[in-house]
């Protein structure tokens, strides 16, 4: 049977919602019905751990999109930076499009995020974007943010994150034919931070160097 999404706000898990649809067939007929539909909502996440060891398939509220049979966006069962599992993207030749891994969504409320993670591919090259999404399944709606150089040795990379609206951030392959394993993907927020001049006035000559306080500890 086909797969349909319907958006319905302010429910909750496990709760019911009505939903009208209308089924139009090629001549133009057309009837009303109602679908009773059962949610599975989260919250968006302002933190994650992910090392793909629970499952041969993707985690609660992840996600992978393919556009060929023979192209992949799961996991993969061997071969992981310090355990067995590891996520997994490959881009057929054939396919229509790239290959994206999805993480949940992410809340807005934290703004600056530290996203990090491992990642290899037998054959070296910038064969790794990293982005945001705000739908899941849009592919046009996904943001370059960064295009990671991958080895054959799985290397950390980590980069800054700043969200105006819950997004969504995924991982997708640049080149066909090029297998990428990603892992241990972490996320966390970015602590807020202020600054001020010195003696508090509201303009400063700048002439060599400004004097700044943080009322927060800076963080790497």
């Amino acid at each position: 049977s086909d797969r349909l999404d319907l958006l319905s706000e302010g429910i909750q898990n496990g709760d019911t919602d009505e939903a009208q649809f209308i089924v139009a067939s090629q001549n133009d007929e057309s009837v009303t019905d109602t679908a009773f539909i059962t949610t599975e909502a989260y919250n968006p996440y302002t933190s994650y751990m992910e090392g793909f060891e629970a499952s041969a398939e993707l985690p609660d509220y992840w996600q992978g999109l393919k556009f060929y049979s023979y192209s992949s966006a799961g996991v993969n069962t061997y071969g992981g930076f310090n355990s067995d599992h590891s996520a997994e993207l490959y881009e057929s030749s054939s396919a229509s499009g790239h290959s994206y891994i999805i993480t949940p969504a992410v809340s807005k409320q934290g703004k600056r995020y530290k996203l990090s993670f491992y990642s290899k591919c037998y054959s070296s090259g910038d064969h790794l974007m990293v982005g945001t999404m705000t739908d899941p399944a849009d592919t046009n709606s996904f943001e370059v943010l960064d295009t990671i150089s991958v080895t054959s040795n799985y290397s950390k990379d980590s980069l800054e994150i700043y969200l105006e609206e819950n997004s969504f951030i995924a991982f997708a392959t640049t080149t066909t034919g090029n297998t990428v394993n990603i892992d241990n993907i972490q996320l966390g927020m970015l602590p807020a931070v202020s600054v001020f001049p010195e003696d508090n006035s509201e303009h400063i000559a700048v002439d060599t160097s400004v004097m700044m306080k943080f009322n927060k500890p800076i963080r790497n």
